[in-house]
């Protein structure tokens, strides 16, 4: 029931983060090389120097891995090419540059199991919370953008999991307009969005404590109706990371284990949660 510091790395650039499921690798990617953390055999870390390329050098986390090509994917909403990373021969596809200060820090990814596309949700920039799906297809390299407003209101630092073809989203601060002037709260409610049309149903709200926000990811239960995600506090710098579980059919949040220190510093902070 106690969280155990397992490792800690120092980096001299701030850097991009993803996570591979299918061998529980943990990836930490700079400019010129990436970490590959091998928890799920537990054989310490590999340091790897890129042969050719690298990926987009932005301050967002933007990378995700993609499990149905096996590649590292670095992108950029304002370009309209990926730069992905091949293990097999340690380059990437791109010589991707310097990008300008991210539009949607914090928002939700994940690759679509319809169409194996890059799904993106939310995300706050330039005093504006979001509630778009921005989507990237390989077939027709555009980013398309789909409003969920009328469904959900804008936010970012929500969670978000994959259960079968529907993204399940919880929680997040923002407000009904977008415009960070105007109140923001946070949000303790539970969503499914259907990855084929993107329609949404809400499943649960609930009050919670003002100022509790989320870890970008939330991991499923085999049971698949329980869910567990990572809260704290986002209106404080010194602060604590919980455990919550959380069902998908009644509201509700119970608090797990003992806490994590955290340092909060919004758009400079990064909170995930892998199994």
């Amino acid at each position: 029931v106690y969280w155990q510091l397992f490792d800690s790395l120092e980096v001299s650039d701030k850097s991009l983060i993803a996570f591979n499921h299918l061998k529980s690798e943990l990836y930490i990617v700079g400019q010129t090389s990436m970490y590959i953390h091998h928890l799920g055999t537990n054989t310490g870390i590999d340091t790897l120097f890129y042969k050719k390329g690298k990926p987009y050098h932005t301050l967002a986390n933007q990378l995700v891995y993609n499990p149905f090509t096996n590649e590292l994917w670095s992108y950029d909403f304002d370009k309209t090419n990926i730069s992905k990373y091949n293990f097999k021969t340690n380059t990437w596809t791109l010589n991707a540059g310097d990008t300008r200060e991210p539009s949607f820090w914090h928002h939700n990814v994940l690759i679509s199991p319809v169409d194996s596309s890059l799904i993106c949700f939310g995300g706050y920039g330039y005093y504006t919370y979001h509630s778009d799906i921005m989507k990237f297809n390989q077939a027709a390299p555009i980013w398309k953008s789909y409003s969920l407003i009328k469904s959900i209101q804008p936010r970012y630092l929500a969670a978000t999991a994959l259960q079968g073809n529907e993204m399940l989203l919880f929680g997040g601060f923002g407000n009904k307009t977008g415009e960070q002037q105007f109140s923001p709260h946070t949000f303790c409610d539970l969503y499914s969005i259907s990855l084929k049309d993107f329609k949404v149903e809400k499943k649960w709200s609930m009050e919670l404590l003002e100022g509790m926000v989320q870890s970008r990811s939330m991991v499923v239960d085999e049971n698949g109706s329980d869910l567990y995600t990572l809260g704290y506090s986002g209106n404080r710098f010194n602060t604590w990371i919980h455990l919550y579980k959380l069902n998908k059919n009644k509201e509700g949040l119970i608090l797990l284990a003992d806490s994590i220190p955290y340092k909060f510093s919004d758009t400079g902070s990064y909170c995930d949660l892998f199994f």
